[in-house]
Order: structure tokens, then C-alpha cells, then sequence
């Protein structure tokens, strides 16, 4: 009995040892396939077809080489690793191959899921980064605002100066209307056209008194609008360093998630 034969009587036992796993036991004469047995998942040729050029049975026979191979899905159809030996007789001539191959289908959807995944975290972590610019802007956006609102609320403060002053004006302008419209009662006749300035004097007076009540009225409605703008600004810029807090935290997992990724598909290959 030479060595092809005793593997004949021999890989029915074999492929019991791998009946949980997708594998495929595979005998060749010089020619073509003598015995093939296989997961219904791994039939990928037939007993009477050829070997071809590219499948690790035929490299072995050809250089008559022990192979540790991995079989693209463009020679059979689908992807498998094998071993591969090539059988000789007595004079140790080549008679045949004996090889056992594994299914890569599973290893193919690893690293595909894994990729994919990549792929996604990828595209995640760029979405995050961007919105993490956003949020930047957003932030410097809301400090100019703030600032800006500072500056409105100082010029309404110089403007409630220069308003008191107006008053002021007024209180003293309506004050010399008054002595002037006494002394141009005493002064009788020779004093009307004294009295008619004196008149004009108060009423200007009375005016700026009026003006200023609105510009006060103005300046407090102001004022409480700032206050207003102001409180919400603050809000909003507590929610965007919150989110950005919460975008950081994002990343880091997307990063980690990445690392694991990484080492999945290395684990497939």
C-alpha cells in the first residue's frame, strides 16, 4: 500500500475531527481531485476536476514543497487557507497531493465588520472634530458678544452722565428764567422784552426736563434689554462648554472604539 492509498483510508477519519468547523479534505493523483470531502460551504470543486494553477495542491505537487497557503476566492470561488503536501511513492516519485483547508468566509466577515466599523469611527470622529470647531466659533462668538454688550452697557452709562448733566443744565437754566422773570416785573414796562426771554428760558428749561425723563426711560429699557441678553449669553455659553465637554468625551470613546477596531481586524488576519 503506498502513501495515497493509506490517505485514502485515512481522511474519511480526518474530516470526523473537523466535523464542527467549515473544512474540506481534499486528495489529488497526478491529474486530478481522487477524494474531496467538505463542508457544504466549502465545496468548491469535484471529485474527477483537475488541479489548476494557483491552488496550493498543484503548487506542492510542482515543487514538491510543504504549503501553509491561503487560497483567494478568484481561483475557487471562495477564500480558504490550507496545508498542502504533495504524496510520493515508494521511490519517492510524485504520485499525488494531500491537503486540509479551512473556510476564510468567517475571517472575511471579521475583517470586513471590522473595517466597516473603522470606517464608521472614522466618519464619527470627523463629524465630532467638526463639531467641536463649531462649538469653538460659537464660544469666541459668544465672548464677542459678551464684550460687545459690556461696551453697549458703558455707553449707556455715559449716556445717564450726560443726560444727569442735560438735567442739571435745565434745573439751572429754569432757575435763571426765574430771577429774570422777577426782574423784569420790577423793571415795570422798561422790562417786557426781558420777561419774554425770561419765558423762552423756561420753557426750554421744561423741555430739557422732558427730554431727559425720556432719555431716562430710554436707558432703563436699555438697560434691562442688555441685562436680558447678557443672562442668555451666559446660558448659552455654559450649554456650549458643556457640549464641548461632552464632544470631548465623544472623541475619546470613538478613539478607543478605533484602537479596538484596529486590533479586531488584526486578530482576523
Amino acid at each position: 500500500m503506498n502513501q495515497l492509498e493509506a490517505l485514502l483510508k485515512v481522511a474519511p477519519l480526518l474530516q470526523k475531527l473537523y466535523k464542527n468547523e467549515e473544512t474540506m479534505v481534499a486528495i489529488t493523483d497526478r491529474e486530478k481531485f481522487i477524494y474531496l470531502e467538505a463542508d457544504p460551504s466549502m465545496i468548491v470543486t469535484a471529485v474527477g476536476e483537475p488541479t489548476i494553477e494557483g491552488d496550493g495542491l498543484y503548487e506542492s505537487m510542482r515543487d514538491n514543497e510543504t504549503y501553509y497557503v491561503e487560497i483567494p476566492k478568484e481561483v475557487r470561488g471562495m477564500a480558504f487557507k490550507a496545508v498542502t503536501m504533495p504524496v510520493t511513492d515508494d521511490d519517492g516519485e510524485i504520485i499525488g497531493s494531500f491537503g486540509v483547508g479551512w473556510s476564510l468566509a468567517q475571517k472575511d466577515a471579521l475583517i470586513a465588520a471590522a473595517t466597516n466599523l473603522a470606517a464608521s469611527l472614522e466618519q464619527i470622529s470627523v463629524s465630532v472634530t467638526d463639531i467641536a470647531d463649531k462649538a469653538q466659533t460659537l464660544t469666541t462668538a459668544q465672548e464677542h458678544t459678551s464684550e460687545l454688550m459690556k461696551q453697549i452697557s458703558q455707553q449707556a452709562k455715559q449716556t445717564a452722565e450726560i443726560s444727569k448733566l442735560i438735567e442739571e443744565v435745565a434745573d439751572q437754566s429754569h432757575l435763571l428764567g426765574l430771577n429774570a422773570a422777577i426782574e423784569a416785573a420790577r423793571a415795570g414796562e422798561h422790562g417786557l422784552g426781558f420777561g419774554v426771554v425770561a419765558n423762552e428760558i423756561r420753557k426750554l428749561a421744561q423741555h430739557s426736563r422732558d427730554a431727559v425723563k425720556n432719555i431716562e426711560g430710554s436707558l432703563k429699557d436699555i438697560n434691562q434689554s442688555i441685562q436680558n441678553v447678557a443672562d442668555k449669553v451666559a446660558k448659552s455659553t455654559l450649554m456650549i462648554q458643556s457640549q464641548a465637554a461632552a464632544t470631548q468625551e465623544v472623541t475619546a470613546s470613538v478613539e478607543e472604539l478605533n484602537s479596538l477596531s484596529e486590533v479586531l481586524i488584526d486578530m482576523a488576519k
